[in-house]
């Protein structure tokens, strides 16, 4: 029997969690987001037409970007509704309609927020669901490892001493590259076989005597686990 080292593959489990976590942050945030412009275009009981468009414009990155100011009449009493966006393209004094709450005037939907809105939503919901969806995978992924990692411990075939190379994850942490294991061995027929471990959260990239250890099960070589040092 043999004693594996599973630290660095439960510290999967926090990348697992954020990843989650961020995804649902973003799904919520969605959420949100629909409800609220829901609610805003039901409060719009009411439409006009502008009798003037004017502008706010700002420096951004070396543009001038502009934010449409739509003006608007109500029973004799003129209204401003601003959008809540802006662009690097200045806003047309074209006739555009407005809607507006019939109860409150001032209360208005600005052309194309609407639009804007749930374009954003999109990006919320494609965001979210990318995050949640890779760490619910992850996580199937981190306990497979666990089990066959157990499986392993009771069955597996050691070899020792093996020449290696470690490979960058693409995951960064804290400014500092993950790297795996990548163990590779040599079979009798001279064909060469590599086995890429876990990523190494402990960021241990060398063992004293410069091998590793490979615990392979002999009936499936998909299944394995590879240390600096396995007994």
């Amino acid at each position: 029997m043999y004693r594996l080292d599973y630290s660095c593959v439960k510290k999967g489990y926090n990348m697992v969690a954020v990843m989650v976590l961020l995804g649902v942050l973003f799904l919520v945030g969605d959420v949100f987001l629909l409800k609220s412009t829901i609610d805003n275009k039901k409060r719009m009981n009411a439409y006009t037409y502008t009798t003037n468009i004017t502008y706010h414009s700002y420096r951004s990155s070396d543009k001038t970007m502009y934010t449409p100011i739509y003006q608007y009449n109500v029973n004799g009493i003129e209204y401003q509704c601003r959008a809540s966006g802006s662009s690097n393209i200045k806003p047309s004094n074209k006739t555009t309609k407005i809607f507006y709450n019939s109860n409150n005037p001032y209360d208005c939907l600005a052309p194309d927020d609407e639009k804007f809105a749930y374009i954003f939503s999109v990006i919320l919901l494609a965001t979210g669901s990318i995050f949640f969806v890779a760490g619910v995978k992850d996580y199937k992924k981190i306990t497979n490892k666990i089990a066959d990692m157990r499986y392993l411990e009771l069955h597996g075939k050691l070899i020792k001493n093996l020449p290696y190379e470690m490979v960058p994850t693409g995951t960064r942490i804290n400014n500092r590259t993950i790297y795996a294991i990548e163990a590779i061995y040599k079979t009798k027929n001279g064909s060469t076989l590599r086995f890429l471990g876990e990523p190494r959260y402990d960021h241990k990239i060398a063992d004293d005597d410069g091998f590793v250890d490979l615990l392979i099960d002999p009936n499936n070589s998909d299944c394995y686990y590879v240390d600096f040092n396995i007994s």
